[in-house]
């Protein structure tokens, strides 16, 4: 026989007789006796379908009880949005404190957007449940227009009990307020409220920091009507005292706040009524001034009041140093030219103090 043949016929038979062999390992793939990591295993292994189920997180103590209904039901407003959302005009109420007010950021449900002019403050009140009366409160969270519950003015910081069917009015409604009517079945206990007269906390919290809070017990000092009200930055205040000075020397008078110590009762006083007995306001826009809550508050109050406001790019970008309600208005570039930037607003604030 020839030579090669033969060694084909042995490879054959080899590879013939290998696959045979493996034919008749036990299921698993593995020599009868040999055990699989499977088989060696303690515990059978758990399908994916038959997976326990994920355990949902306990509620938060935060959470009202589920058996407290409660929600706010918007009459007169725009749509409310939480977590940036639009949820409508009806608020289901699940917390145990819900902030209401125009920042996303300080709140939990938002009525108008930070760049409207409305006269709900960026943190304007609360509805907190208080388990020991078995009822819910709101406080105003030193808003600058107020909140009223059915015609009642609220002093800041000092809760007061909530009924069902209660009209909450936040700010004032001719200038984008909100009316919104309160639903629940956990009214205070009547024997809490003497002669009809609603519940109320004294809490003697000190009054926050926030230039537009208005206290009712004081009245604000007297400011002089001016020209322009300047509203800037600390960080721009070199460049804020050069106009100040050059619209004096021209014979435009200017109102800043510079004498005044920030953050006192009297300076947030004095700056709101100076807002609303200027002529215009000039904001001064830079980086610092977009990002200062102050100048944000002091454009906002002006626009709540009518108060025409011009604006002077003295550092960065448009994107950068102009707010989101100011894009699209034409401003003064002095940036670079002082000089020119100047005689531009000085021709700008004649005209229109001239038709005033």
């Amino acid at each position: 026989m020839d030579p090669v043949i033969l060694v084909v016929i042995v490879i054959l038979a080899v590879v013939g007789g290998v696959l045979l062999w493996r034919r008749r390992l036990p299921a698993g793939g593995a020599a009868a006796g040999t055990e699989t990591i499977a088989v060696a295993r303690d515990e059978p292994v758990v399908p994916p379908s038959s997976a326990p189920p994920v355990q949902e997180r306990p509620a938060s103590d935060d959470l009202l009880d589920p058996e407290i209904n409660a929600a706010l039901e918007i009459i007169s407003g725009p749509d409310a949005r939480a977590g940036g959302v639009n949820i409508g005009k009806r608020i289901p109420v699940r917390k145990k404190k819900t902030t209401l007010g125009r920042n996303p950021r300080q709140v939990d449900i938002q009525l108008y957007n930070l760049d409207e002019p409305s006269s709900v403050s960026r943190l304007h009140c609360s509805v907190e449940y208080y388990a020991s009366m078995r009822c819910f409160m709101i406080t105003d969270e030193g808003s600058s227009s107020g909140t009223k519950v059915d015609g009642l003015s609220l002093t800041a910081y000092q809760p007061v009990a909530l009924r069902d069917g209660d009209l909450i009015e936040l700010g004032l409604v001719e200038r984008q307020g909100v009316v919104m009517r309160f639903h629940t079945d956990a009214n205070p206990p009547e024997s809490a409220e003497l002669h009809g007269a609603r519940l109320r906390l004294h809490m003697g919290i000190e009054a926050k920091d926030t230039i537009r809070q208005l206290l009712k017990e004081e009245a604000a000092p007297e400011v002089t009507p001016c020209d322009v009200f300047l509203s800037y930055s600390r960080r721009d205040r070199d460049v804020m005292r050069y106009i100040r000075e050059s619209l004096e020397v021209s014979g435009i008078s200017v109102w800043s706040d510079e004498n005044l110590e920030p953050g006192s009762k009297s300076w947030r006083g004095v700056v709101e009524t100076a807002i609303e007995r200027a002529g215009c306001l000039v904001a001064l826009l830079s980086p610092d001034a977009k990002q200062s809550e102050w100048v944000g508050e002091e454009l906002n109050y002006a626009k709540i009041h009518g108060v025409r406001i011009f604006t002077v790019l003295v550092r960065g970008e448009e994107g950068s140093a102009v707010p989101l309600g100011l894009t699209g208005m034409q401003w003064v570039d002095m940036r670079t030219d002082y000089e020119g930037g100047l005689e531009h607003l000085l021709k700008t604030l004649r005209e229109y103090l001239a038709r005033e």
